[in-house]
């Protein structure tokens, strides 16, 4: 072998072994360490090297498969077609050149394309026999993917039977589960409040929840169903072009997005690609490009395919919104429950039209993994309205001795000393620190919590800037008059948040709990601690037994409301809100606890007619049910509807007690 020979076998060696790595850091662990972008060139780099040097081709090459693989914990489900990549292509030379390919391929002039999102999520295979949804699995390998059908059922757009009178006998679809951006950031900020960590884009997230092996879980992640492809279909299905196929999609009740011109040109081609990234940042979605189908699906099938991709489709992908730039100085803001962030203060740079100029760094874990310090070319990432985000250092570019990124010692707000646990780091002054205080504040009139209409950010800020508020106590000494004193507040507007006050002192006593703001107690922590101790008072005399009984309170729970109800200003602000009105809608939790059907859990499952799930689940409560997300050994009964989905299996696996929609209405009947 010559010593050129030799140095490219050693590069191709070294790029296969590269890209199965990104693969796994992509696909398994959810966690990239390069982007798209530079996944692509290592890829195009392998594939020029292969074809130039076939020798050193092997078969286990990723230019042989598609990318991923099955991930350990679920089953595996082989495609009825095979899940293929899509060619990337990057300008308009490259686009020419494959526009003149097909038509030389089909030997045609007249060639029509169908042009659509390239949806920027999780790709999945779902099966339909006779009208009704059966099994679903991820990409995987593209041959045999991840069996998530129970995942599935819980994405509330994914029709668990199709629409229509004339159903095909059986249909294999192919489409991408993903986030909107609004439920993504919501997600991520309720991820961080809990002190847990957030996904670094909606992708990520995507994946993670589709991928939990607590179905549970993912039933409280609001994912999203498009779909784009008809794999197959049986014989009573006719069908002829790509556009017919996404009609009939839409006919059968998916979301198909509404982005599908039909082309002819290259020009043409190149100004949809235009017009859709101008449209980019007003999407709902994440897109990362646009995928180009040849129409007709006898030439689809005519061009066929190759190793991982199809020869009639390709993606004409965006230039990456990712720039360089130096951080100049770190930040750490304070949050509600005293977590410190930081967050790289960043020499301003333009991404996708967007001047950025600070970037979140998650956590010190993160800072750590990126070995980030102030001076640092990064590069940083903007994705869609996604927060921006430091994706890599160019310590290639590091000159000198940079310092390292130290964690404050002391709360950058109100100076008191900060304590670690894991990956985070507090300021242990929550009753005084301005930062812990506003949020706090913030917190307590959310809308999950007492929903007080008219106390948000701007509020709570102006008021205590003019020092009418400290903690929540003290929202209800806000006076009318006091009010109308400052700038945009008119009458009606003081009298609207006045009332939302008061009215706040009427919500269920869970809420109430949940609104003070305790660390590691969520929503439904604190309506398990409710429904247990049926008052407040009853809470704060509780033992660490006590609270340790309720099935889903742990040790670190324990502690968090041990620490909130020692410290005695918590206990003065928490009399004067008794004294205000708070904590006194506890009887009918109480009488809940003791109802009829206390101690009896319920799961429910597929469509009601009667009423909504949560609908039945505040009746089944009101009589002193638990209702669960999930079927375990625990359950006492499994509410089914029509198209119920995995738990049905799951209940009669173990033998769970099975109720029609009219047996549980005669069961709450016969228990009031």
């Amino acid at each position: 072998m010559t010593t050129m020979g030799s140095e490219v076998k050693k590069r191709i060696e070294s790029l296969v072994a590269t890209i199965k790595q990104h693969d796994e850091r992509y696909y398994l662990k959810q966690r990239p360490e390069i982007s798209d972008e530079q996944y692509d060139k290592l890829l195009v780099e392998l594939q020029s090297l292969e074809k130039d040097y076939p020798q050193f081709k092997t078969a286990d090459s990723p230019t042989q498969r598609v990318s991923g693989r099955v991930a350990r914990g679920f089953g595996k489900i082989a495609h009825k077609v095979p899940l293929l990549s899509l060619d990337s292509l990057f300008d308009a030379e490259e686009i020419e050149a494959c526009h003149k390919r097909i038509k030389k391929d089909l030997q045609r002039d007249d060639i029509e394309y169908l042009c659509e999102y390239k949806f920027d999520g999780v790709s999945v295979s779902l099966e339909y026999q006779d009208g009704n949804f059966v099994r679903g699995a991820t990409r995987g390998d593209g041959e045999i993917g991840e069996d998530v059908t129970a995942n599935l059922k819980t994405i509330k757009n994914l029709p668990q039977r199709l629409s229509g009178d004339r159903l095909p006998k059986e249909l294999f679809l192919r489409g991408e589960v993903l986030f909107l951006l609004s439920d993504f950031f919501a997600l991520n900020k309720k991820l961080v409040e809990r002190n847990e960590e957030s996904f670094a884009n909606p992708r990520n997230a995507a994946s993670g929840s589709l991928r939990q092996l607590d179905v549970g879980v993912t039933s409280t992640r609001p994912l999203h169903l498009f779909c784009y492809t008809i794999l197959h279909h049986s014989d009573d299905l006719v069908i002829h072009t790509q556009q017919e196929a996404i009609d009939a999609l839409q006919a059968f009740g998916f979301c198909v997005g509404d982005f599908h011109p039909q082309v002819r040109s290259v020009t043409e081609i190149n100004a949809c690609k235009h017009n859709i990234e101008k449209m980019r940042d007003s999407l709902p979605f994440e897109i990362d490009g646009m995928v180009i189908k040849v129409n007709r699906l006898d030439w689809q099938e005519q061009l066929g395919t190759k190793a991982r991709s199809p020869r009639w489709a390709f993606a004409y992908k965006f230039a990456p919104r990712k720039e360089e730039t130096i951080i100049d100085e770190i930040a750490f803001q304070v949050g509600r429950t005293g977590t410190i962030t930081p967050v790289a203060i960043l020499r301003p740079v333009d991404i996708g039209g967007v001047t950025v100029s600070r970037a979140t760094l998650h956590n010190f874990d993160y800072v750590n993994q990126l070995d980030v310090r102030v001076g640092d070319w990064v590069r940083v990432a903007r994705a869609g309205d996604v927060i921006p985000a430091i994706i890599s250092v160019a310590t290639d570019k590091r000159s000198g001795a940079l310092s390292k990124i130290i964690p404050p010692t002391h709360c950058p707000v109100c100076s008191a000393p900060v304590v670690q646990n894991k990956s985070f780091f507090y300021c242990t002054n929550p009753l005084n620190c301005p930062a812990q205080m506003k949020w706090a504040l913030v917190h307590f009139g959310s809308k999950r919590a007492l929903n007080i209409a008219g106390l948000g950010e701007e509020t709570v800020a102006l008021l205590m800037q003019q020092q009418l508020v400290q903690n929540c106590a003290d929202l209800f000494t806000l006076t009318q008059d006091t009010l109308m004193t400052l700038e945009g507040f008119q009458e009606k507007k003081s009298q609207n948040l006045i009332q939302a006050i008061r009215d706040c002192t009427h919500k269920p006593g869970d809420k109430q709990l949940f609104a003070l703001g305790i660390r590691d107690v969520g929503e439904q922590t604190a309506k398990l601690i409710m429904q247990h101790f049926g008052s407040l008072d009853r809470l704060m005399r509780a033992t660490d037994d006590d609270l340790l009984s309720i099935d889903g309170i742990g040790p670190e729970t324990v502690a968090s409301i041990r620490q909130f109800f020692g410290h005695p200003s918590n206990l003065a602000m928490i009399s004067r809100l008794v004294q205000a009105g708070m904590f006194r809608t506890t009887l009918a939790v109480v009488s809940a606890q003791k109802g009829p059907l206390h101690g009896q859990t319920f799961v429910l499952t597929g469509e009601l007619e009667s009423f909504t799930r949560d609908e039945l689940k505040e009746k089944l409560e009101s009589l002193g049910a638990k209702v669960t997300g999930s079927v375990s050994q625990k359950t006492n009964y499994v509410v089914v509807g029509a198209h119920p989905g995995s738990k049905l299996d799951k209940a009669r696996e173990l033998g769970v007690t099975i109720l029609g929609e009219a047996q549980v209405i005669a069961l709450m009947r016969d228990n009031k």
